[in-house]
């Protein structure tokens, strides 16, 4: 039996970015905030348009209800804009073991502190407050620059599942696995923040 109290909802406060709690109303911000970059065009990875955003954010708030989730908008403390999206997913709460995923930025953002500061936030709720046992990443095989990025973080692959899941295009998708675990936090804190520091 799942205990939904394990994730429940919380705004999560950094230097660069803040991560408040997935609404309703975020769609619009949302949908231009994928326009930077049109990243609704990247066909191995789903990221909402403004037909879709809805469906995207009520799916996200039905996995939350359910315990399961915990879904954040991304905002620039120095704009207070939108700038992107993120979630703790698919967890198992009675094992204490979580996701982080769903993970997008409108394209200037991109390769910038942002993404270092997001994951830095999600892992240390999810180590030091929710006392996960470990951390997943999965990502599409294809997806390059995701599978770059979640190695930079200190993540470690676990391997690869194959024909995971069907694409709308009819393709199959080879899905990668990584992750952290909590004996290993203590060191990917100390990188984390050594790479914030410097780019600060």
């Amino acid at each position: 039996m799942q205990d939904e109290k394990w994730l429940s909802g919380t705004e999560l406060k950094g230097k660069i970015v803040t991560l408040i709690p997935l609404q309703l109303d975020h769609a619009s911000a949302l949908v231009e905030t994928a326009s930077d970059g049109e990243l609704w065009d990247l066909w191995y990875t789903k990221i909402p348009n403004k037909e879709t955003v809805n469906g995207y954010i009520e799916l996200a708030l039905s996995e939350q209800g359910a315990g399961c989730s915990l879904a954040f908008s991304v905002i620039d403390n120095e704009t207070q804009t939108i700038i992107g999206t993120t979630r703790l997913c698919h967890a198992d709460c009675v094992n204490k073991r979580v996701e982080i995923g769903y993970t997008w930025y409108a394209k200037s953002y991109q390769r910038t502190s942002v993404n270092t500061e997001c994951k830095f936030l999600l892992l240390s709720h999810a180590f030091e407050n929710l006392s996960a046992i470990a951390v997943e990443f999965r990502t599409h095989w294809h997806n390059h620059a995701s599978r770059n990025a979640i190695a930079r973080l200190g993540a470690k692959q676990d391997g690869v599942i194959r024909n995971h899941q069907q694409m709308a295009d009819g393709s199959y998708r080879d899905t990668v696995v990584f992750s952290i675990i909590n004996s290993e936090w203590l060191a990917v804190k100390a990188s984390l923040l050594f790479k914030l520091e410097r780019r600060s």
